[in-house]
This record gives structure tokens, sequence and C-alpha cells, in this order.
């Protein structure tokens, strides 16, 4: 019962930003365009790394799984 009240206020308290957001959005002048673009893409080039990052920890430690029949060591994450 207390999960489902905590995502009901976090779902509020995230609709209560993006509205207080597009609010401000609204009365910027030209220079929050390009703002808000340069923050796009580094948010792509972050999203970018941590794909990678995912894919070569994947890589790694999918071998020892298989052939060791085991959870992988802490070493290998």
């Amino acid at each position: 019962m207390a999960s489902v009240l905590l995502l009901f206020l976090v779902f509020v308290f995230d609709l209560t930003a993006f509205g207080l957001a597009v609010a401000a959005e609204q009365r910027r002048t030209a220079v929050g365009f390009p703002l808000y673009l340069s923050l796009g893409f580094f948010f792509f080039i972050a999203e970018v790394c941590l794909l990678a990052g995912s894919v070569r920890n994947a890589y790694h430690t999918k071998y020892h799984v298989y052939f060791g029949n085991t959870a992988p060591l802490l070493v290998d994450l």
C-alpha cells in the first residue's frame, strides 16, 4: 500500500514539475532553444555511452556463465 502511495506522489510531483517547466519555457527568449538542443545532444551521448557499457558488460559476463554454469564472479562484474 505504501509503494502505491509513493508512486502516486512521485507521479504528482513529476506532473507538477513538467507543468512548471512548460510554463517557464514559454516565457523564455530565443536563448532557450539552443540550450535545449545542446542538452538533448549531451543526453543522447550519455545514453549511447550507457548502452555501450551495458553491451560490453554483457559480452564479458556471458561466456563465463555459459561455460561454467555458475553465476558470474564479482571480478567479472
